[in-house]
């Protein structure tokens, strides 16, 4: 029962791992739209391509605004081919509900860029110095990049510029200084265009797989009067502005989108926007260069709308902020993590719910209900070292906040001494403290949560971590899946302590699952020598890395002398024994071998060398500086571009078996040899089976080595 319930818990997992994880995949091109649908290509490196239609595969459109122009309204889908288009799309027309207008990517690479290339020497001349103009430049140009990175704007006049510095001159042109290069011997790109996509009053429209950068405004920019968009699995980078805002938009859909890198905030609904869904998406590294502002995803005067699966981290600001009257906003799933400002901000929004959010690392509080925000709710949610360099808290709630709060079955800790809580005026080191102070968090927890990898933003639990069957299912806003859209799981190395119809759901954003079934590890030295006429004994110790429990542990002897006398006697719980051999006369190698069990089977070898001449050994001991363990590090580098390596500890010669998986259980490389006793390696270079470079995404390594089994994650770009 146990194995089919993990595997049917594993198929949403790890589809939605795939869809999570993978950043900058773009779709594959399908179907789009019912029966009779209308669908026009547009691809800029055909040779046959003509603006003036007709728009089919074999002679498609050479621009998106071409094809827009030609073909637009309800039912119609616009597919783009890769490369680089220098172009801003203004949408033209809406869509019917059930028959959206459909602008999709057909794949990774395509990209509508707001920057010209100016990466041409005969576009410069030297101006003064190490200063070069471009008098090409017509446009007062806010943004200026060389080798992917912003140059910084000069107030200054030209032959003061500093290096790695820019100014535009009107009626002279752009001037910029790299120290004496040439810019158009660089990958330089100057601003031109102020958005990628620009909506305005326009409904059932649907964005999809765009990679959309260097615009002087925002990326994707939805103004007043649009309702039910979608805006879906695009990629917006190095914005001047947002890099996705709505304007007053009601129930528009943000999904899986990657925003970063943008001078202001990555995702924000501002202005009333409201009955919009902000779920699966990345917005992280958004900095304002001028001030303390930029937030991951920012709701300003954006009441009612739904927050989930959301991953906001490393921004200049807060990771998600409500405020300006973002009143009723529900929030689940989220993870907020290493940002400037809070983790989750509140400010003059009343009655925001969070469940199963997680906070970690901030630099102020995690979780921050303050400027008169009550009425807003914490359940299911973990804070961990928030404020540790600020003197701040994992939770604060100032007074006004504090009316109609309401918090339970949540995680606080930190690694540090740091007060996790403030609760109105007063700080609390320890939560039965918080808990008497407050009269909140009944059956909240001050423990560490077991992170798999959080400074890396892993936030699976591990086993042993009190998240693990702990939350409460019955609590508002409960989610019936996790962040990547896993089932509930329930562990059966782990009582059930949670509350609520499923007790045994997890709190926090991922639910702890079983990647594989683990065989117990077997940990006995791997060499022992002795003498003639000496008693050898040893423990042996034997672990599920599952927690589930082993029935038994056993001693077999693999070679031996006859009616050796050998004994091994297991404690009650079958994790651990004491081996003992009065050796007597017998001289040479022997070696004996240990075999827990449960579902699967782990064994540990041990070799005897035993000699007749020698110092005689009360007791005998491992050998100084053997591997006695057996063990499979992380993959390094993680991520990889290319190869990736793995240590192996193997205590005694061993044939290893390993394979490279992708997230549906497709085995895409595979090796199998004998390794000699001692640290090796193994490697994966990043191909698959019969030559070619794997696609990009995450696998899953899995390593047989003589009943032991290790799985290790890997993400391959």
């Amino acid at each position: 029962m146990h194995r089919r319930r993990f595997v049917h818990t594993m198929l949403p997992r790890l589809a939605a791992l795939l869809r999570v994880a993978i950043v900058g995949i773009g779709v594959a091109a399908t179907t789009v739209g019912g029966a009779g649908a209308a669908t026009f290509f547009v691809d800029k490196q055909s040779l046959a391509c003509s603006n003036a239609g007709p728009g089919t595969e074999a002679q498609p459109y050479c621009t998106i605004a071409a094809a827009l122009a030609a073909h637009n309204g309800s039912d119609v889908t616009i597919i783009v081919k890769p490369g680089v288009y220098r172009e801003q799309v203004t949408v033209p027309a809406s869509g019917v509900a059930g028959l959206p207008f459909v602008i999709q990517a057909s794949g990774p690479g395509v990209v509508v860029d707001g920057s010209d290339d100016f990466a041409n020497t005969a576009l410069w001349t030297v101006s003064t110095g190490t200063v070069f103009l471009a008098a090409s430049v017509t446009w007062n140009a806010l943004q200026v990049y060389v080798d992917g990175a912003r140059l910084t704007p000069a107030a200054v006049s030209p032959d003061l510029l500093p290096a790695n510095a820019f100014t535009v001159v009107s009626g002279q042109g752009l001037y910029v200084n790299l120290g004496g290069a040439n810019p158009g011997t660089r990958q330089t790109l100057v601003g031109r265009r102020t958005f990628g996509f620009n909506m305005f009053t326009k409904t059932f429209v649907t964005i999809d797989g765009f990679e959309v950068a260097h615009t002087e405004s925002r990326g994707i920019n939805i103004q007043n009067g649009c309702a039910d968009l979608v805006i879906s699995r695009n990629r917006v980078s190095f914005a001047n502005s947002y890099g996705i805002q709505t304007v007053n938009g009601q129930r528009i859909v943000i999904d899986g989108n990657v925003v970063s890198d943008c001078n202001l905030h990555g995702i924000g609904l501002t202005a009333g926007a409201s009955g919009c869904t902000i779920r699966n998406n990345e917005s992280f590294r958004n900095a304002d260069p001028a001030i303390r502002r930029a937030n991951g995803i920012h709701l300003f005067g954006a009441p009612g709308n739904t927050l989930y699966g959301n991953r906001v981290h490393d921004n200049q600001d807060t990771g998600m902020q409500f405020s300006g009257g973002s009143h009723n906003c529900v929030a689940f799933n989220n993870r907020s993590w290493t940002n400037g400002d809070h983790g989750f901000d509140h400010l003059g929004s009343t009655g925001v719910s969070h469940t199963n959010d997680v906070a970690f690392g901030n630099f102020k509080d995690g979780f921050s209900f303050e400027g008169n925000s009550p009425g807003g709710s914490l359940y299911n949610s973990i804070a961990v070292d928030n404020g540790i360099s600020s003197d701040e808290f994992d939770l604060w709630v100032d007074t006004e906040s504090s009316v109609g709060f309401v918090s339970d079955r949540n995680i606080f800790w930190n690694s540090t001494a740091q007060d996790p809580f403030k609760f109105v005026a007063t700080r609390y080191a320890l939560i039965s403290d918080y808990r008497a102070g407050s009269h909140q968090d009944p059956n909240s927890i001050q423990a560490d949560p077991r992170f798999a990898n959080a400074a890396a933003g892993d936030f699976m639990p591990m086993i042993g971590s009190p998240a693990i069957d702990a939350g409460d299912s019955g609590v508002p806003n409960w989610p019936t899946t996790d962040a990547t859209g896993a089932a509930r799981f329930d562990h059966l190395g782990t009582g059930n302590t949670g509350a609520g119809p499923v007790t045994f759901s997890d709190i926090g954003a991922l639910e702890f699952v079983l990647l594989f079934d683990s065989a117990p590890v077997v940990t006995c030295p791997s060499i022992v020598k002795s003498t003639t006429g000496t008693t050898v004994t040893f423990t042996v110790t034997a672990a599920d890395p599952d927690g589930e429990s082993i029935t038994s542990l056993v001693m077999v002897e693999k070679k031996m002398p006859p009616n050796s006398g050998a004994t091994f006697v297991a404690n009650a719980t079958h994790t651990g024994g004491t081996f003992t051999w009065p050796v007597g006369s017998s001289a040479g190698n022997f070696a004996v071998e240990f075999v827990a069990t449960n579902a699967l089977v782990g064994t540990g070898h041990t070799t005897l060398q035993v000699k007749t001449k020698g110092k005689i050994l009360a007791k005998a001991t491992p050998e100084a500086g053997a591997v006695t363990e057996m063990a499979l590090s992380g993959a390094f580098p993680n991520p990889a571009r290319g190869a990736v390596e793995f240590a192996l500890d193997l205590p005694h010669d061993s044939q290893v078996r390993w394979a490279v998986f992708d997230l549906q259980g497709r085995r895409v490389w595979s090796e199998e040899r004998l390794f000699a006793a001692g640290r090796r390696s193994l490697r994966w270079d990043g191909t698959i089976s019969g030559g070619g470079k794997a696609p990009t995404g995450v696998y899953l390594v899995r390593a047989s080595v003589e009943g032991a089994q290790f799985t290790r994650r890997v993400v391959h770009f």
